[in-house]
């Protein structure tokens, strides 16, 4: 069938690998078949099919190379792991962690839970507000805030 080959052929120029360019086409195939969400009044169901595994291989293009980027960050980390510390080194490490404790404490509410969702659960501060149900910028100020009192109480442990 001509649609196939094309869908075929689109799926194994964008990923190079007739592997994974099967899977797509199979994928892509069966979505049509299952879904049903093929409209002929938008196009020809060719339009359609090399649309789909266009998009489907974009998709699978940006998965493999998140997951590159992650690979390569982990080895990285790996290679240039950090040096135990020094008996004094740690003492002095547990006596500035025990400070931003104390002082993170000292802020308001929003300001610590804001900071501690960006700081501890790597959040961003989109997905801060969307958790928080707070308009962006509300976030941003609880952060700014919430830094800038920070510094001001942390000074003598800046270099």
């Amino acid at each position: 069938m001509i649609d196939a080959a094309s869908s075929r052929f689109r799926a194994r120029s964008m990923l190079s690998n007739r592997d994974d360019a099967d899977d797509l086409t199979q994928e892509v195939f069966l979505a049509l078949c299952s879904r049903g969400d093929y409209d002929p009044a938008r196009g020809t169901v060719a339009a359609y099919l090399v649309t789909l595994t266009r998009s489907r291989a974009l998709d699978r293009l940006r998965a493999r190379g998140s997951r590159r980027r992650f690979l390569d960050r982990w080895q990285q980390s790996q290679v240039t792991a950090p040096a135990p510390f020094t008996p004094y080194e740690e003492l002095a490490l547990r006596q500035s962690s025990g400070r931003v404790r104390d002082v993170l404490a000292e802020l308001s509410p929003q300001q610590r839970q804001v900071l501690e969702l960006a700081y501890y659960r790597d959040l961003t501060q989109p997905e801060i507000a969307a958790e928080l149900a707070l308009p962006l910028g509300t976030v941003k100020t609880h952060a700014r805030r919430g830094l800038q009192a920070m510094r001001r109480l942390l000074e003598d442990l800046l270099p």
